[in-house]
């Protein structure tokens, strides 16, 4: 399948999570594919601000030729703080 062109994305963050019970460390942001093509989300940045967005850290950048299908998610971790499969079941 196709990679899409970046107007016809339907991408984004279906869950996330900041301070859980570990700590700041137990944090994650999950990304969703909705669109009907595969889509390209290599190089993108993922950043958290605060103090009303006065301050912005960079938490990764995606490698590079990461693609995700129709209905795929990607997920993004601390490192260390997670091993194992994810499993999502379809709606």
């Amino acid at each position: 399948m196709p990679l899409q062109a970046a107007d016809e994305l339907n991408v984004f963050i279906s869950e996330f999570r900041v301070r859980g019970p570990n700590g700041a460390d137990d944090e994650f942001v999950e990304i969703y594919n909705a669109s009907g093509g595969n889509v390209d989300i290599g190089n993108w940045i993922i950043v958290k601000s605060s103090g009303c967005g006065a301050t912005e850290t960079t938490l990764t950048t995606i490698p590079i030729n990461t693609i995700l299908a129709p209905g795929q998610y990607y997920l993004v971790v601390k490192d260390g703080y997670y091993s194992g499969a994810i499993t999502h079941l379809a709606p």
